[in-house]
C-alpha cells in the first residue's frame, strides 16, 4: 500500500460482505454497492449506501443509490424522502423529477424514465449518477451505443477516481469485452 493510501483523511467504511470483511474508502465502498445492485443483491447494496450516503460534503450520489434502492424494494415513500433529504432547498424540482424516474424504472414504463433522466442530464451537469442510471436503462434497452455514452458522460462528470466514475469505467469495460464477442456471433450466422 503506497503512503498516500495510508495518509488520506478520508473516512474508510467497514462492511462484511459474503464473509469477507471489507475496510474500504467512499469511491471503493459506493463501487462496491453498484456492484451488488447490478447483480441483484438490493438489501446488501441499500446497507452500503445508507452507510456511505451519511458522509458529509460527498454530494448526493450515494442518497441517489440509495433511493434506486428503496425503489427496487418497493419502497416508494422512503425514496422519496431519501431524494427530499439529499435535495434539501430543491427550487428545481430534482428530486420530485428523479423520484418519478426512479418510479416509472420500476413499473416498467421505460420510455418515461428515459425521458425524465434525460431532462436531468442535460439541466444539471452535476449529476453524474443520474447519466449513469441513464446507460443504465439503455443498455437494458438493447441501445449499447447510448449506454456508453452516458457511461462516459457520468466518467467524465465525477471526480477522477469517484465512485461514479468507478461504477462507470466498470460498464464501459463490460461492454467492450461483450461487444467484439456480440459482433462475432453476429457475423457467424
Amino acid at each position: 500500500m503506497d503512503k498516500s493510501q495510508n495518509n488520506h483523511k478520508h473516512p474508510t467504511f467497514s462492511f462484511t460482505i459474503g464473509g469477507k470483511s471489507l475496510a474500504l474508502d467512499y469511491p471503493r465502498a459506493f463501487a462496491l454497492g453498484d456492484q451488488l445492485l447490478q447483480s441483484g443483491h438490493v438489501k446488501t447494496a441499500r446497507a452500503i449506501f445508507e452507510s456511505i450516503g451519511k458522509t458529509p460534503h460527498r454530494g448526493p450520489r450515494a442518497q441517489i443509490m440509495l433511493a434506486l434502492c428503496q425503489a427496487r424494494l418497493n419502497e416508494f415513500a422512503a425514496c422519496f424522502t431519501t431524494l427530499a433529504a439529499a435535495f434539501e432547498d430543491d427550487k428545481q424540482s430534482i428530486s420530485e423529477n428523479l423520484h418519478s424516474a426512479l418510479v416509472f424504472q420500476k413499473l416498467g414504463f421505460r420510455s418515461d424514465a428515459i425521458d425524465t433522466l434525460g431532462k436531468l442530464v442535460t439541466q444539471f451537469a452535476g449529476l453524474p449518477t443520474v447519466c449513469l442510471l441513464l446507460g443504465d436503462l439503455f443498455a437494458v434497452q438493447g441501445d449499447h451505443g447510448k449506454a456508453s455514452d452516458c457511461w462516459t458522460m457520468a466518467l467524465k462528470r465525477d471526480r477522477l477516481q469517484g465512485g461514479v466514475a468507478l461504477a462507470a469505467r466498470r460498464r464501459l469495460k463490460s461492454t467492450q469485452t461483450v461487444g467484439p464477442v456480440l459482433a462475432s456471433e453476429a457475423r457467424s450466422k
